[in-house]
């Protein structure tokens, strides 16, 4: 996370070989953007942008008080032709459709392959009070920022703008333990191979335990007795 004091940059226009999402959480911001068309573009609080490896950019200051951003920046061994480009999105005006998964809706914000990435992932969340799911893991790392209301998560409780990060094949849920409705975004980052790796664990594993359950074969036992 980064505060920028007002008519301020942190640094000329650079590149470098991250990739990077940048949301702003606090204030106004002029993105400075050599390689588009505008040159320039406002950015407000609740809005992000993504940033492909190796394109020139910085930022300013613009408003009444300092700028407060929170950047997520990434690489991989995977290395290809990006898949997106830059762009601006924001976390208000999302429609939002109900899940299987209790008192939660979900809308998706975007997907697609990166240069690092063969799935990056984003999706806004709103939870009912009460409602969330069960710990699960995921193939993937998992990224969730907090817009609004109160969530635990893993034993840690998680406020506006609070920031909880999730390993792939590491058990996490999530309960909404506030009286009022919780919006978070979260970002998938889908990487290199290992997912493939991960199922296929999972689904050995799983294969073991029903070979070796005694429930199993007990049941099995008492009907050939049976017989």
């Amino acid at each position: 996370m980064s505060v920028l004091d007002v008519n301020h940059t942190p640094h000329p226009p650079h590149v470098h070989a991250d990739e990077e999402l940048l949301l702003l959480l606090h204030g106004k911001a002029q993105l400075i953007l050599p390689e588009t068309k505008q040159k320039s573009l406002t950015i407000e609080p609740g809005e992000f942008v993504y940033y492909p490896a190796n394109f020139s950019h910085t930022l300013k200051s613009i408003g009444k008080e300092p700028a407060n951003y929170l950047m997520l920046k990434w690489q991989s061994g995977l290395s290809k032709k990006n898949g997106l480009s830059f762009q601006k999105y924001e976390t208000k005006n999302i429609g939002f459709k109900e899940t299987a998964k209790t008192g939660m809706k979900t809308g998706v914000v975007f997907e697609g392959n990166t240069k690092y990435l063969n799935k990056l992932h984003c999706h806004i969340t709103r939870l009912q009070p009460g409602g969330g799911y069960k710990p699960h893991k995921d193939a993937h790392d998992v990224v969730i920022i907090m817009l609004n209301g109160k969530v635990k998560t893993e034993e840690r409780i998680l406020q506006k703008h609070g920031v909880a990060i999730h390993s792939a094949g590491v058990p996490h849920g999530i309960e909404n333990i506030d009286q009022a409705d919780a919006e978070y975004i979260v970002f998938e980052f889908h990487g290199k191979n290992k997912q493939y790796l991960f199922y296929l664990f999972r689904f050995i594993k799983k294969l073991i335990r029903f070979i070796i359950s005694p429930k199993r074969w007990v049941s099995r036992a008492k009907k050939i007795k049976l017989k």
